[in-house]
């Protein structure tokens, strides 16, 4: 009976001591190249289909929008002479119609539109397999050696990015360039809420790699952006 108990309250304990996200690989930010010459263009912020998309891409796009590689993609593009940064204080929505009756200093206006959006995961947890199994298997000397074998998590990450231009002037979208991001990576820990155990709130760990992904994201259209200046059609009204 007491080594019943005793195997009992080890695997509570090894449930409850499950390692939390840890991003180690950090994505390196696209970097535009700063100019202070400014196309007569502004950036009014992401439009998300997630009328579109499950339960599970919307509330992990939730989270993505808030991390600072989106937030400060406007002041990229600022930074870059590429657009001026209204992302903060457009309320429209963004449809053609809606930019038809938007009054614009700026000749062009631009958007980043996100299609489609999928964010899975696969957790590789021993603990999952049923605790007293699980610690009556690790007891014996059979089992010990999994007791090595660390929590991680393995992430699929789809999306697209569409970049849109659209002229004010002759009411027209004059530019669109599609983007497609397919990418996995396995990270340390696991991808849900803290154990009892934690000190470091699994929220934290998590945002993390909601910002990892986020960096994907914006590279992939920042580098769209990056050619902008070199298109003939803005190099023309820009001369």
């Amino acid at each position: 009976m007491k080594k019943i108990f005793l195997i009992l309250g080890a695997a509570i304990l090894f449930a409850s001591c499950q390692s939390e996200m840890k991003v180690v690989d950090l994505v390196e930010p696209y970097g535009l190249e700063e100019n202070s010459e400014m196309l007569d263009m502004e950036f009014i912020g992401f439009k998300a289909s997630d009328g579109q998309w499950d339960d599970n891409s919307r509330v992990h796009w939730g989270q993505m929008k808030t991390t600072q590689p989106i937030l400060n993609f406007g002041q990229e593009l600022l930074d870059a002479g590429i657009a001026t940064d209204k992302s903060a204080v457009y309320v429209g929505v963004y449809s053609f119609e809606e930019l038809q009756k938007y009054k614009s200093k700026n000749r062009y206006v631009t958007y980043v539109e996100i299609p489609d959006f999928q964010m899975k995961y696969e957790i590789t947890d021993i603990a999952d397999c049923g605790a007293v199994f699980c610690m009556t298997l690790f007891l014996s000397p059979i089992g010990l050696p999994m007791l090595l074998v660390p929590d991680s998590t393995k992430m699929y990450f789809k999306s697209s990015v569409n970049v849109y231009v659209y002229d004010t002037q002759i009411e027209e979208l004059v530019y669109k360039k599609t983007a497609f991001i397919a990418e996995e990576k396995k990270f340390a820990g696991l991808f849900r809420k803290s154990s009892i155990w934690s000190r470091e709130s699994s929220e934290v760990g998590k945002q993390k790699v909601y910002e990892y992904w986020a960096n994907v994201l914006a590279n992939k259209a920042l580098e769209e952006y990056s050619k902008i200046k070199k298109n003939p059609i803005f190099i023309e009204e820009q001369n």
